[in-house]
């Protein structure tokens, strides 16, 4: 290990010198015919932005919003070499532009744009509006001496310094020109306008071309240029771009492409190229040599140690008839199961299947889960299970008998539960249950959490707690069991868990609100258990008549009107009220919307055992009085610098109804920052961003009939895996604004096009030609606001699978088209296979919100690898869409990028080629010492997790545990301290 360490070392080392000999590259060429809002190339400042069609909007262009006093700029993001510090040496460039610039009111306009070459790192000046063309400000404007700039700018508005009201003029360090020429006709009616720029350094002459000719020719003439040294002016690294302002009165000022080429060469660099390949011939030779060193001295290393491993196993296998959970053979288990066959299949859970098998040995039944092959989070649940199962015993929890990892597989062995899940007695086939049993399952269930949560040495928050993972012996003792999502935490510091965990319908709301699962969250879930079994239904029923879908709300709603007894499950016969109404009302204390006013599970159990006097529980649901603190629970998010502080700082990122998602990492990244160039989307059609995510057009100067638009993600997101055997689970939250046919959250197959003519009721998904296609993979939750030929309902959400026709759709319960907040939530629960819609404008959305459940397996209309995003349009008549926020949240990682980006030339092509050089002749030294070590760390890899083998991870959690012999040479001082003698040997003491 340390010898690799150390060549990785030396490789590093290597590296870092050669990107310190090879030279920066000084010359620079891009061209953009047309610009996105996500390419990383540009920069945009404060209102610029890019609108539909691909053209940067300088200043604010929005219908809905006043664009008066505004400023923007664009610019290329990396720094241009305007001059070599150690030579003197300048560069020659030019650049073309093609721009519009047009008054919205012919008798009052202004102001103007500017191409600017300033120092990289500058800013756009505070209160820069109007006739300062966001260069300067009243202070600096005429103040030569404080700034370092220069500009040309083809102004529109004649201000006191000014020639005329169209004119071009060259500005250096000030707002006043040092040259200008006023030209003939007007510069903004809106005609298409090119200019040249380029700078000649032997001549220090700085020229413009401008032509508004339908097809310009640059033949070298110039309209207007100025002799200027640049180094007296500008520092050595620039930055290139354009900037416009609006005052009191306005105008639209548009980029439509741009292109810029600049030819600086440093010649003391050239002179390093034979040094560079010199020294790359030099690290091979030696690259190879210690390659062929390390191949022996590794394999002599891997013979000596494989010669103890043959005693070791011996030892093993002896302690291995123990007791507690043992490890066993893959072959046991096989055998036991028949080979995991089909008709011994007990189930099927979120990552692998469950089978019935005989210990041929002791002659004991028992259950085996099959963790799918290559599930990386199917292992993880695996370590926590074996480290933390097989350390409690209770009566009330299912014993885990052992485990294996081997051959790629991994496997749990739990005591065979002879009645199966609760779930299956409550709603499924299975024998129902008297009232006496199932008040004896409702103790036992809050006994076995009274251990995990009180009595255990440490506190073990389960946070899957739920009908399912309820197991039945032979009398019907409950024993909770599935403990792949369990986490330990000390008893008086709380959870530190921060990662959002899981079922649909079991979440507390402040779980998914600030990723904390908690006891306070698993008692939650065990009142939403109470629930079922009082009552007999599921926290959901989607199918169910709206006041009933979700089951807490109903019967709280009951409880306040004293009527709560007629919510219990009606295929009860002889039942004690006393108790069913104990359990009830002992179910909504725990499921209270505040964490801080649900019982502790002692008071739960005092109260079922008629020890303690029931709650007086509010006759209303209260609504929780707590807001969503900044989170890092999603793959990805966005807010939009649109929102106010308040409503950035209110805006929830999550609910109380989603579905699992376990993830152990998972991290937060910025989706969207409107006028940056840090955004990971890309768009389609007509949407752009500029404050608010606007999905369709709103431009003062443009048409919005007839718009559509897509905003997706620019990464592919993996909704299954084929070798894993696995799908993800999912949940995404988006924050939005209808003004006045609607919009859709849509996954799609990446390689779905965008269709043409796809307006009005198609909502931008698709076209006459695509609507149940059998080529179409597109599955969207529409929210609908216009009610066409199709729909049930003019103000709807429904849920669409290849075609407009939604396969199932809900009236919403308010009006959403009238400019008011409204959140969204979509789920996916992968082991029900059910696609879960929410709805509110409530900000909360447990309450008062409109939900539809729908039952889908993803894997059959989509594949491995999908887009996700949104996507809206309008008709005949015209509504503004705005996307406030989103965040997505997965169980599977991005995958590769989707987007297209610009290709820049550049020359630092031969950069790459050295470097590649380098790292292909060290590599092949060592591909003979990985081929050596590659067969010693196979059966390792197999088990091994985020680079851990199960073993260590084992050893350190679970007692007793193996130590080396090297740990307690250390710990004894090298046996240094006899403390006795026994028969077989000395007894030493160690720290």
């Amino acid at each position: 290990m340390a010898f690799s360490e150390k060549i990785s070392s030396h490789l590093s080392q290597i590296l870092v010198i050669f990107a310190l000999i090879i030279p920066n590259a000084d010359s620079i060429f891009f061209n953009f015919s047309s610009f996105q809002p996500n390419m990383p190339t540009m920069l945009f400042q404060r209102d610029a932005f890019v609108s539909s069609g691909g053209v940067i909007q300088l200043t604010k262009n929005q219908l809905d919003s006043s664009i008066t006093d505004s400023v923007g700029r664009a610019s290329y993001s990396e720094p241009i070499r305007l001059w070599d510090a150690k030579t003197g040496q300048l560069t020659d460039f030019k650049t073309h532009f093609t721009f519009t610039i047009k008054a919205v009111n012919p008798s009052y306009y202004g102001d103007g744009l500017s191409f600017f070459i300033s120092p990289f790192g500058s800013q756009v000046p505070d209160n820069s509006s109007g006739g300062f063309l966001g260069l300067f400000n009243s202070q600096s404007a005429l103040n030569s001496a404080k700034n370092s700039i220069v500009a040309v700018e083809f102004d529109s508005f004649q201000n006191d310094w000014d020639p005329s009201s169209d004119h071009v003029g060259i500005n250096v360090n000030s707002i006043v020109s040092v040259a200008n020429v006023t030209w003939n006709s007007s510069i903004k009616d809106g005609r298409r306008a090119n200019a040249w720029v380029w700078y000649n350094s032997s001549t220090f002459n700085l020229s413009v071309f401008l032509t508004y000719a339908d097809d310009p020719v640059f033949s070298g003439n110039s309209s207007l240029w100025y002799i200027i040294d640049l180094k007296t002016v500008l520092p050595e690294f620039v930055r290139v771009g354009f900037s416009a302002a609006t005052g009191s009165w306005v105008e639209i000022h548009n980029i439509i492409a741009w292109s810029f080429n600049s030819t600086l060469e440093v010649n003391a660099h050239k002179s390093k190229i034979g040094l560079v390949i010199g020294i790359a011939v030099s690290f091979a030779a030696i690259g190879c040599g210690v390659g062929i060193f390390g191949f022996l001295w590794l394999g002599r290393r891997l013979r000596r140690k494989n010669q103890g491993m043959q005693f070791d196993l011996a030892i093993e296998n002896e302690f291995a008839k123990g007791t507690g959970p043992k490890r066993f053979t893959y072959h046991e288990l096989s055998q036991a199961t028949n080979n995991f066959a089909e008709e011994g299949k007990l189930g099927e859970g979120g990552f692998g299947g469950v089978y019935r098998g005989l210990l041929s040995d002791s002659n004991t039944e028992v259950a085996v889960k099959r963790v799918s092959r290559g599930s990386k989070q199917g292992k993880k649940e695996y370590i926590s299970e074996v480290m933390i199962i097989s350390r409690l015993r209770h009566r009330n929890l299912v014993q885990l008998i052992g485990w294996c990892h081997e051959q790629d597989e991994l496997l749990l062995v739990y005591e065979y539960m002879t009645n199966g899940s609760l779930d299956l007695h409550l709603f499924g086939k299975k024998m129902p249950l008297t009232w006496t049993v199932r008040y004896k399952i409702a103790l036992g269930l809050a006994s076995s959490l009274l251990y995990l949560h009180e009595e255990w040495e440490q506190c073990v928050v389960h946070r899957d707690v739920k009908s399912s993972n309820v197991m039945l012996d032979s009398n019907f003792n409950a024993k909770l069991g599935d403990f792949g999502l369990a986490r330990l935490v000390d008893h008086d510091l709380g959870s530190q868990t921060t990662v959002l965990a899981g079922t649909m319908g079991y979440l507390a709301p402040e779980c998914v609100t600030t990723g904390k699962a908690s006891k306070e969250s698993d008692v939650y879930s065990f009142g939403v258990v109470a629930l079922e079994i009082a009552c007999g239904r599921r926290p959901v029923d989607a199918k169910a008549e709206p006041s009933k879908v979700r089951l807490v709300e109903w019967v709280w709603d009951l409880y306040g009107r004293g009527k709560v007894l007629e919510a219990a499950d009606k295929s009860l016969k002889d039942y004690d009220e006393r108790q069913v109404e104990r359990l009830m009302v002992v179910g909504l204390w725990c499921c209270h919307p505040d964490y801080t006013y649900r019982p502790s599970i002692r008071q739960v159990i005092n109260v079922l055992n008629f020890e303690s006097s029931l709650p007086n529980l509010p006759s209303k649901l209260p609504v929780p009085m707590y807001f969503a603190p900044s989170m890092h629970l999603c793959k990805f998010s966005y807010t939009s610098t649109g929102l106010t502080n308040f409503e950035k700082d209110h805006s929830p990122c999550s609910d109380t109804c989603t579905t699992s998602s376990s993830q152990s990492g998972s991290s937060s990244k910025a989706l969207l920052y409107s006028n940056t160039t840090n955004m990971e989307v890309y768009f389609k059609g007509d949407p752009y961003v500029s404050g608010e995510h606007v999905v369709e057009r709103n431009q003062l100067d443009g048409n919005l009939y007839e718009s559509s638009g897509r905003v997706v993600y620019g990464n592919f997101v993996k909704l299954w895996d084929r070798v894993a055997n696995e799908t993800a689970d999912f949940v995404t939250h988006c924050h939005f604004i209808i003004k006045r046919d609607g919009l859709a959250f849509f996954m799609a197959s990446p390689v779905t096009s965008f269709p043409d003519n796809s307006t009005g009721f198609w909502l931008g998904l698709f076209n006459s030609l695509t609507n149940d296609s059998y080529w179409t993979k597109v599955v969207d939750a529409e929210i609908d606001t216009f009610k066409d030929d199709h729909d049930a309902d003019g103000n709807h959400v429904g849920i669409n699978v290849n075609s407009i026709n939604s396969v199932t759709s809900r009236p919403l319960k308010n009006k959403i088209n009238g400019g008011e907040i409204t959140y969204a939530m979509v789920s996916y629960n992968s082991a029900s296979k059910s696609l879960f819609v929410n709805i509110t404008q409530k900000g909360d959305f447990g309450y008062e919100s409109t939900c539809l459940l729908y039952d889908l397996d993803l894997r059959q209309i989509l594949p491995e690898q999908i887009i996700v995003g949104f996507s809206a349009s309008t008709g005949n008549s015209t509504e503004l869409h705005k996307i406030l926020s989103w965040n997505f949240n997965s169980t599977t990682d991005p995958a590769r990028p989707a987007r297209m980006t610009m290709t820049i030339h550049r020359s630092r092509a031969w950069l790459i080629l050295f470097v590649v050089v380098i790292i292909l002749s060290v590599a092949f030294s060592f591909s003979l010492l990985i081929f050596q070590r590659r067969d010693g760390r196979k059966n390792k890899n197999e088990d091994s997790v985020n680079g851990d083998s199960l073993e260590e991870k084992f050893g350190n959690e679970m007692w007793p545990r193996r130590f080396t012999y090297k740990v307690l040479v250390i710990a004894t001082n090298k046996f240094n301290e006899k403390l006795g003698q026994g028969g077989f040997g000395g007894v030493y003491r160690g720290p």
